[in-house]
């Protein structure tokens, strides 16, 4: 957790806010003949745009632990397990990212949630494949919500 949730952020803080970022991509558009990128990232909006990215997985994780307590019989059960169940939705998320002929790795991403929800923690399968399909409809949700306050501002 201390290593992918706190040390993986600040490594990308990191490499993408130094001056070494803007020369490898420097070196890479001249690599393939192409105008330098005119726009360089600060460490300041480096660390913004991080924390943001990681705020929203965060939430978007959590729509998955509250979907599962939402459906689980046994109430209060998978509030305990909260970060087995976002490591469970993160994995599932990236796992589904691989298969690129799946838009959006529709099924995918629920297949292997089903699966992980099931072998780590034991989660019955009908609750695991509601709270997949749940997590699904409210991250959609989600995301038209981003999209309207994107649009507004």
């Amino acid at each position: 957790l201390l290593a992918g949730g706190v040390l993986v952020p600040l490594a990308l803080s990191l490499a993408v806010g130094s001056g070494w970022s803007a020369r490898f991509w420097d070196w890479l558009m001249r690599l393939v003949r192409r105008a330098p990128l005119v726009s360089r990232l600060n460490w300041r909006d480096t660390v913004v745009s991080l924390a943001a990215a990681y705020g929203n997985w965060l939430l978007y994780a959590l729509i998955a632990v509250f979907a599962l307590e939402g459906v689980g019989q046994q109430s209060g059960a998978y509030i305990m397990e909260a970060p087995a169940i976002i490591g469970c939705f993160t994995a599932s998320v990236l796992g589904a990212a691989v298969v690129l002929f799946v838009p959006q790795g529709i099924v995918v991403r629920e297949g292997v949630f089903v699966y992980l929800l099931g072998a780590l923690l034991g989660v019955p399968v009908p609750e695991a494949i509601a709270a997949a399909a749940l997590t699904r409809l409210l991250a959609t949700l989600a995301d038209g919500l981003w999209a309207v306050v994107a649009l507004r501002f």
